[in-house]
């Protein structure tokens, strides 16, 4: 298997993994995968069923997000992904979900601090919030990267949360670990006022 369709096939792990894992209702969210050799971008398709899709399904987009291979119509948060892979050259993978447990405090506005020490590794810090606004343009590409800062994931405010990676996969392991967290804040919340891990902490646990 080339290293294009190694690719491909992970984004369509990626794409059934998230959608059984309920990370997306429907055909909601999106996945998309930059090849570290050829520069390749693949994204998934707008509005086809997850457990059907195939490797020929995906879409193939330029660095700014034009068309320029496959038989659908790319996501409609293809400008999203493609700024993402502009301004983040070490970006290999994008996942886009509606993690109902993120979606909560997305809903409020709220940031989820880094309460699980799987948290505190990963994202290295809270996972911001960016205010609710339509999604499909550059324009709002860069007002959420500008609100992601270093961060690897962003809560899209009543929308769901964008997370990158290394790979697709790595994207998706990042994405489980935020929901787990954010549903772990959640019900701590129920008990008392749950204390954010520290900066400190994260330099004994990284030596």
């Amino acid at each position: 298997m080339n290293i294009v369709r190694a690719l491909q096939e992970e984004i369509i792990y990626v794409a059934r993994r998230m959608s059984e894992l309920r990370l997306v209702a429907n055909m909601s969210g999106n996945v998309s995968g930059r090849d570290a050799e050829t520069g390749r971008i693949f994204i998934t398709p707008t509005a086809l069923r997850y457990d059907l899709l195939t490797p020929d399904d995906l879409v193939e987009v330029d660095a700014r997000g034009q068309v320029v291979g496959g038989v659908h119509a790319p996501s409609t948060e293809t400008p999203v992904h493609c700024a993402v892979y502009r301004e983040r050259p070490h970006v290999r993978g994008i996942v886009h979900t509606e993690p109902p447990y993120v979606n909560a405090f997305g809903m409020l506005g709220r940031e989820i601090p880094p309460v699980l020490t799987s948290l505190l590794t990963t994202v290295r810090g809270a996972v911001p919030v960016m205010p609710v606004a339509a999604s499909g343009s550059e324009a709002f590409a860069y007002d959420m990267l500008a609100a992601m800062g270093d961060a690897p994931a962003v809560i899209w405010a009543h929308h769901g949360l964008l997370a990158v990676g290394s790979t697709p996969a790595h994207a998706l392991e990042l994405t489980c670990f935020i929901e787990e967290g954010a549903k772990a804040y959640h019900l701590a919340l129920q008990l008392g006022r749950p204390e954010a891990l520290t900066s400190e902490l994260l330099g004994r646990l990284v030596r």
